[in-house]
């Protein structure tokens, strides 16, 4: 009897874009080669892994949008100041006075949502922290948004890590 194989290969190209001193990162996106579909998330701030050592986060939003059926994941975020925590961000603000924006995000933000086919929201109920989520989605005021779920006083839920949900529109 004979054994067959299938064999399946893609490549799969990272990019992530970083401030000159590191502090900040912009933007992260995983592309499958070949596939042109893309899909942006908008969360609240990056960690501080690398674009090598992805987090669950992103690796979560990368096989959502593998599962149905996109080539490209783009995180950007309200704030792009890497941190471990959003309270770790918030602490960094406040006894330091460091910009937790950063000069370049919101043209990275726009950039990623002018190219893709959907922009999920997904901040959590932090998101109005120096009220920066009004600022954003003023910015993007004419794309359709959607998000996980809406937390109980109406802000994009954080994913929950569930691949089944399905995305609802963000009003």
């Amino acid at each position: 009897m004979k054994n067959s194989v299938q064999i399946s290969s893609h490549t799969i190209e990272t990019k992530a874009v970083f401030s000159d001193c590191g502090k900040y990162r912009y933007s992260l996106s995983r592309k499958i080669v070949g596939r042109d579909r893309k899909i942006t998330f908008i969360m609240f701030n990056p960690n501080v892994r690398d674009d090598i050592q992805l987090g669950p986060t992103a690796n979560f939003c990368f096989n959502y949008a593998v599962k149905h059926n996109f080539g490209e994941m783009e995180l950007v975020n309200l704030f792009a100041l890497r941190s471990e925590s959003i309270s770790k961000l918030k602490d960094q603000v406040r006894d330091q006075g460091i910009d937790p924006v950063g000069h370049l995000n919101d043209y990275y933000i726009k950039e990623a949502v002018k190219e893709s086919e959907k922009v999920v929201l997904a901040w959590g109920a932090d998101g109005g922290f120096k009220r920066r989520d009004k600022e954003v989605l003023q910015m993007i005021e004419n794309v359709p948004l959607y998000c996980f779920k809406k937390t109980s006083k109406g802000k994009p839920e954080y994913p929950k890590r569930t691949m089944d949900v399905e995305l609802m529109e963000f009003e």
